[in-house]
């Protein structure tokens, strides 16, 4: 018993090291990436921890924005990374925790808008069918829409925005306060990040150009 017991200690001390030193060189390997690109680049990025966990609907747990590209694409910031979080049930013997992650760029949008959600359908997520309705009953199957502004949510849903959100159906949508969410489940690796840039900005582009007139807070213009 005891010899088992010295080789299960000896194996989860293993473990625990070679998990440091796997989390060590990745984020050398993602440093020399940023730095090649001419981006910044942040094993955690407290100033947004936050603001991440709770964009893509997460706990108020042990909330972290970790392993966070920092730079600008067509002049607009952007901050990539693995938004993280820990959620707890149960109790004594019986309490559990669980560690979320979620892929997420977020970046400045010039629109005044207090939350708009763009989600896959699932089952779970919409369970009381809720959500907004466009006239294409492909994409309400496809997608579900949240929103307290219904105005903004069906002029934002142009034709030409439910197509294209058709064909990036991989990735999760979220505007407010100012922001662009773009999430999925899942880390963030660095050969994902120049696609998560070109899917926000073909989203910019595809916002109608009157929105940024009636929401707009850089002067209706699409670049602020």
């Amino acid at each position: 018993m005891e010899v088992l017991f010295i080789f299960g200690l000896v194996a989860i001390t293993a473990i625990g090291a070679y998990q440091m030193y796997a989390k060590k060189k990745k984020n050398e390997e993602n440093q020399l990436y940023a730095t090649d690109r001419g981006w910044t680049y942040h094993k955690k990025h407290p100033t947004f921890a936050r603001q991440a966990v709770q964009a893509v609907k997460g706990g108020r747990d042990s909330n972290t924005f970790q392993m966070v590209f920092e730079g600008r694409d067509n002049n607009v910031p952007f901050y990539a990374g693995t938004a993280v979080w820990t959620e707890t049930s149960g109790s004594g013997k019986d309490q559990q925790t669980s560690t979320y992650y979620r892929k997420l760029i977020m970046r400045p949008l010039g629109l005044n808008v207090q939350g708009a959600r763009i989600e896959k359908e699932t089952v779970f997520n919409n369970m009381f069918n809720r959500d907004i309705k466009t006239e294409w009953e492909e994409f309400n199957k496809a997608w579900k829409i949240s929103s307290n502004d219904h105005r903004f949510v069906h002029a934002l849903l142009a034709h030409s925005m439910q197509e294209w959100l058709m064909r990036n159906m991989d990735v999760n949508f979220f505007v407010s306060s100012g922001w662009l969410y773009v999430y999925a489940v899942g880390r963030l690796e660095k050969e994902s990040v120049d696609h998560y840039i070109r899917v926000s900005n073909e989203f910019r582009e595809k916002v109608p150009e009157f929105l940024w007139q009636d929401y707009g807070t850089g002067g209706g213009n699409r670049r602020q």
